[in-house]
């Protein structure tokens, strides 16, 4: 439900109304969570690009929309440059060679199909370690 901010506290108290949004230009957004709090919201989900102050027992989640987008942008990337023979480019864990221990800044692990697991279960393939260059 959308509605008038002037009519936010009657609806906040008559629809019993737990959690709000904050959608606002930075310089805005603590004004709209302070008056969010005095209205009785106990959880806020924040999209302004803006930490907000908020009182003990006023939970608030912070979205960067920003980040966000770089991250689907890297997995789309991912896809793109999966290798060819199958298997599918994981940027979860890296690895380091045989007896060096892992380095976020190189290398890559990738799922690759296989059969039947030790347990004899169908398994999603053994990872495989590859090292790369220096990506600094």
């Amino acid at each position: 439900m959308v509605s008038p901010l002037d009519e936010m506290e009657v609806l906040v108290e008559r629809n019993q109304v737990t959690i709000g949004v904050i959608c606002t230009p930075a310089a805005a957004a603590q004004a709209v969570c302070d008056r969010l709090v005095s209205a009785g919201i106990t959880s806020i989900l924040n999209f302004a690009p803006i930490a907000l102050s908020v009182p003990v027992g006023v939970d608030v989640r912070k979205v960067d929309l920003a980040v966000e987008l770089q991250i689907l942008s890297f997995h789309e990337a991912r896809k793109r440059s999966a290798p060819s023979a199958g298997g599918v480019a994981s940027p979860m864990r890296r690895t380091g060679r045989q007896g060096e221990p892992a380095d976020p800044h190189r290398g890559v692990v990738t799922r690759t199909p296989a059969g039947p697991s030790v347990s004899g279960t169908r398994g999603s393939g053994p990872l495989v370690g590859t090292t790369g260059g220096d990506v600094s």
